[in-house]
Parts: structure tokens; sequence; C-alpha cells
């Protein structure tokens, strides 16, 4: 079907195809990824062989899309901290300073957010009070600390360039 769809797109010259760079990225959640096929397609009278990660326009895109799912969850907490989203957000993020038993820790001063308990690993640690501050907390203190938008966004995609793309 994908190959059909490649042809018809080269046949009509709606795209021009450079078949011997074309690069294929099937996109899943972990779980689900033994299902995809890992046999060549054939794009042209190439064979093109599915990657892990591609480039689009000098821009590395990974399969599993979890550079994206980061830089838009930081963000958000972001913005939270900042009052820009709407409260029902914000409230789901907690401070050590917000908790009595913590309020007088060290780390009650920092910028870090409490990271929730959960009983199941597989929903419970996606869920924005476990995911939002475990990737909060891992930042390094000059991203976390950035006095406006645009100097947080620019100082996160760059940590996150070279987190993923090492």
């Amino acid at each position: 079907m994908i190959t059909l769809c490649l042809h018809r797109i080269k046949i009509y010259h709606l795209f021009q195809l450079n078949t011997a760079k074309t690069e294929i990225l099937w996109s899943t959640t972990g779980r689900r990824s033994h299902q995809l096929p890992q046999l060549p397609l054939r794009v042209g009278t190439d064979k093109v062989t599915p990657a892990s990660v591609v480039r689009d326009v000098g821009i590395y895109i990974d399969s599993d899309v979890s550079m994206r799912i980061d830089y838009k969850l930081t963000l958000l907490v972001y913005k939270c901290r900042q009052g820009v989203t709407p409260p029902y957000l914000a409230d789901e993020l907690c401070q050590p300073a917000d908790t009595k038993a913590r309020c007088r820790l060290r780390s009650a001063s920092a910028s870090s957010l409490v990271v929730r308990h959960t009983r199941l690993s597989t929903v419970g640690d996606r869920a924005l009070p476990v995911a939002a501050p475990r990737i909060w907390n891992s930042l390094p203190q000059h991203v976390a600390s950035a006095p406006s938008l645009a100097i947080f966004c620019s100082r996160l995609k760059t940590h996150l360039f070279r987190r993923y793309f090492p």
C-alpha cells in the first residue's frame, strides 16, 4: 500500500521524489514497535530500509517522537510556573515548598517539582503530575531559570538536541 502511494506521488509529479535520498520512519509506541515491518520498501527502482531516526530539512526526527513530547511537556511546565496556563493545569504541579512535610527542606527553595508516586508504571507514569515534574527536574538550572519564554525555548531546544543527538 505504501509502495503504491509513493509510486503515485512520483508519477503525478506533485512532489519531486529523489529515491536515492528517501528515508522512511515508522512512528509508534514502544509496545507496538515489534509489529512494524522491517523489510525494505520499494521506492521507484530503489529499496529503502526503515530507520529509527531520519533527517528532514536539517531536523532530526526520532521514531518514538520522544524529543517532541519532552519539549511540549517542559514548555507546558514553564508556562504553568509563569501563570499563563489555566489554573487546573498549574494545580497539578506541586513544589516542595507547597507541602508541609517538605517546606523546611533545602529543595523547597529550588525550582524542582514534587514527583508523585504511582502504582501503575504503564499508565500512572504518563500522567501530567508525574511525567511533567520528572522531565522538569532533569533540566539543567540555566534552562529552568530562563527569564523569558523565548530564552527558555532556545535553551530547551539546545539542551534536548544535545541529549537526543550527542
